[in-house]
């Protein structure tokens, strides 16, 4: 396993502002940075210069969830908010091109397959997951097995699998071809995200009692724990190569740990306020933070 020091304070490469409440998500594609946040407003950067292209408003709530796809020929971001709302945007344009009624009266989490053949949204207290056929508009599958309410979902690449996390202290693996949960993981504590490897081999979860857990997903074995953080974790995200995973929480730093074996390399303390978000360039040499006080910041990974 190649060993890396531990470092403090890395260096940060930008802040992006304009958000005027919490980062709640943050999605990459290419070149452009998603942000979503309590202020009910999606924002679409430029990450690598920074420059803010487009400044999407129209929810009514707290943005939940973010997502890019692929639907009737074009590229299509998917958002979600916090009472129930999903629409659709052009994410080069920032145009509008239309909703989604759910019926839901909230939304917690949603993420989208790259196809956009799924799309999962999980609703309120009551831990019932949806999923949805874009291409007809409607649900198509109810996922049943977490008793409260979801906090983060992930989906694996190519769309097969998902993990949910819940205040109930489980972790959920579903098989959406199947339809069916195939694992279902104790934890101690609720949990507040969530996050698989791309090659599948293991799933990854923070929250309320500090520490970062580490499981196979198929057996449920746990791999790891690993307890760096002061204070809840909010946050986690593996970047798209499968060698970094990060976590950040209210204690305002963000770990970074290289796999698989998850050692801990560096730390990054946000000089501001708690992380509540937390992804990685495509590359994953930019690890992009966002925290509650509507600040976005890049960091150098490499």
């Amino acid at each position: 396993m190649t060993s890396y020091p531990l470092a403090w304070n890395p260096i940060q490469t930008q802040t992006l502002l304009g958000h005027s409440g919490a980062i709640s998500v943050l999605t990459v594609a290419g070149e452009l940075l998603i942000s979503g946040s309590t202020d009910r407003t999606v924002r679409i950067w430029h990450w690598g210069s920074g420059e803010l292209r487009h400044c999407l408003r129209g929810h009514g709530g707290p943005i939940r969830g973010l997502g890019l796809t692929r639907w009737q020929g074009r590229e299509l971001l998917v958002s979600g908010c916090r009472f129930g709302e999903i629409c659709f945007w052009d994410p080069h344009t920032g145009e509008g091109v239309g909703q989604l009624e759910t019926g839901l009266e909230s939304i917690q989490a949603l993420v989208v397959s790259s196809d956009g053949s799924r799309l999962v949204v999980a609703g309120g207290s009551d831990g019932v997951l949806q999923v949805w056929d874009l291409q007809s508009q409607q649900p198509y599958l109810q996922l049943h097995g977490h008793a409260d309410r979801i906090h983060s979902l992930y989906l694996s690449q190519g769309g097969a699998f998902l993990a949910s996390v819940s205040d109930d202290e489980t972790v959920w693996v579903w098989d959406l071809v199947a339809g069916e949960g195939i694992r279902r993981i104790p934890s101690i504590g609720p949990l507040n995200a969530v996050a698989l490897t791309p090659d599948g081999r293991q799933l990854a979860g923070g929250g309320v009692d500090y520490a970062l857990k580490r499981w196979d997903p198929l057996t449920g074995k746990l791999l790891g724990v690993h307890p760096e953080h002061d204070n809840w974790i909010r946050a986690v995200a593996i970047d798209p190569t499968g060698r970094w995973l990060a976590t950040g929480g209210d204690d305002y730093s963000i770990w970074l740990h290289y796999l698989p074996h998850c050692a801990p390399v560096r730390v990054y303390r946000d000089p501001v306020a708690c992380i509540s978000a937390l992804t990685f360039s495509c590359d994953g040499r930019t690890l992009i933070s966002g925290n509650r006080s509507g600040g976005i910041r890049l960091w150098s990974v490499n």
